[in-house]
Formats: structure tokens, sequence, C-alpha cells
């Protein structure tokens, strides 16, 4: 009996001590287990997270580069167009920044040497529009503008024949007057030439003075588009 007692004591110790084994293995795999859930929650939260956060930088970056983009395009300034005409090489329409000068357009053209520049505000700002007449030193003798343009009129507008800030009376007083003018003066319009000019002279001469710039349709090679192109800078007096 003492036997059976000591045996039975023994397996019930053994017994007792498995179920506390069992028991902390059974709380070692619920911590791992809680332990593992939390990580794995927590590093999909910490990647949405950067997710987003890229996400939402992104368009930021994009907005400001825009925005420089913007307002770049916004700070360059316009181009303006400036017809250059009389004792300069090469005359003719000049695209120019409303920065520049009226002696930084002329000199795109090439001034030629008998060109009276004294007569000119060089410092003046260009202007969409404008025309600028370069007078010749010959020019300058013809005060009483009996022939081409007045000097007192190109000292006045700075050499601007007809501009966008021309008042009404001074752009009428500096228009090429046909009936005046020589063959020089009437070569510097669009498209008439050294051809044109001799023929609006000789025109002139056999016919008596113009009485009206439409007039000039009568001299061969002058049609209604060349008119059109002149126009607005000639006149009759």
């Amino acid at each position: 009996m003492f036997l059976r007692s000591e045996q039975n004591n023994k397996f019930h110790s053994l017994a007792g001590g498995w179920k506390k084994a069992a028991t902390w293995l059974a709380a070692f795999f619920l911590v791992g287990a809680i332990c593992f859930e939390m990580g794995y929650r927590f590093g999909v939260s910490s990647l949405l997270s950067s997710k987003d956060a890229q996400a939402s930088v992104s368009p930021s970056v994009e907005t400001s580069s825009a925005a420089a983009n913007s307002t770049s395009t916004a700070l360059e300034p316009e181009l303006v167009s400036v017809y250059i005409v009389g004792a300069v090489d090469r005359p003719g329409v000049y695209t120019a920044k409303p920065t520049q000068r009226i002696g930084d357009v002329i000199s795109m053209a090439g001034v030629k040497g008998d060109a009276d520049l004294t007569r000119l505000n060089l410092a003046s700002h260009v202007a969409d529009e404008m025309m600028v007449y370069v007078p010749t030193k010959a020019e300058q003798q013809n005060v009483d503008g009996s022939q081409g343009i007045p000097s007192s009129t190109a000292q006045n507008s700075g050499g601007v024949v007809i501009g966008s800030s021309e008042s009404a009376g001074s752009s009428k007083s500096s228009l090429i007057n046909i009936n005046t003018a020589d063959e020089k003066q009437l070569d510097a319009l669009p498209g008439i030439g050294p051809t044109l000019a001799a023929r609006i002279v000789e025109y002139r001469q056999a016919n008596g003075p113009f009485k009206s710039i439409e007039e000039v349709k009568n001299v061969s090679g002058i049609g209604e588009k060349r008119f059109a192109d002149i126009k607005d800078l000639i006149t009759v007096r």
C-alpha cells in the first residue's frame, strides 16, 4: 500500500509539472502571436503612411514647379515690332523687346554713313507699331519742310514718324509728302524700292502735284496691295 501511494504521488507531481509547462508554453505562444500581430499591423500602417505622405508631397512639388514655370513665363516681356526706314542699310520691320532703345533697333538695321543720329533720341524705348525715320545730314538743311520730314518734327518726336505713342497731330505732320519727297525718301517706304520711287517722281513731274494719296495708284506698279502698305505713311500738301 505504501509503495502504491508513493507512485501515485510521483504521478500527480509529474502531471502537475507537465500542466505548468504546457501553461507556460501556451502563454509563450500567445504572447508571440500577439507580438507578431502587432508588428504586422504596425508595419502595414507605416507602409501606408509612407505612401500617403509621398502622394501628398508629389502634387505639392508639381504645383510648385508649375507655379514657377507660370511665373517665369509671365515675367518674359512680349516682343514688339518696329519699322526702321531712312538712312539705314536694311530698312524693314524689326522685332525687339520693349526694354530696348531706339538706338538698339537702328543698329540692327545698319546705319549709313550720311545718317544724322544727332536728331534722334536714341535713348527712347521702342513701342509696338512704331516707325522710326533716320534722317540724313543733308536733310537737316530742309528746316522749312520743303522736302521730306521737317527737322523740327524729327527733333520733337525723336525720329518717330508713326508710333503708338504719337498724337494724331504730330503723326500727320510726320508723314512723307509724296509731292515733295525725293526718290531716296520714297524708296524708304515699304514695298516701293528705287524703281517705283523714280516712277512716282516722274509721274509728279509729268502730271503735277498729287491731289490725293489715292492718286499714287495711277503710277505703274502701285496697286491696291502696295497702296495699302503705304497709305498710312504718306500725305499730300
